[in-house]
């Protein structure tokens, strides 16, 4: 009984919307701020930045990817999502 509520519960977890992008995930709303379009690398398009809970990610291939800035990486955050707010 717990593992197949623990199987639903990482279904639910991994379900998309109706865009394509996974459950709590949203396109990026005008303007990006200015330390996470410098962090992002120049082949990623503007829809393929994603924001969940205040923290943007590179939504790419079917992948999320936390958007980090080089002082966050010089910090020890390497990995972690540049969030507002």
């Amino acid at each position: 009984m717990r593992t197949a509520l623990a199987f639903l519960l990482v279904l639910a977890a991994c379900q998309t919307t109706s865009g394509g992008l996974p459950a709590g995930y949203f396109p990026a709303g005008q303007p990006i701020p200015e330390e996470v379009m410098a962090a992002v690398p120049a082949d990623v398009r503007l829809d393929q930045i994603v924001v969940r809970d205040g923290c943007y990610y590179i939504f790419q291939e079917g992948a999320i990817y936390p958007v980090t800035t080089q002082s966050m990486r010089d910090a020890g955050f390497d990995g972690q999502p540049y969030c507002i707010g």
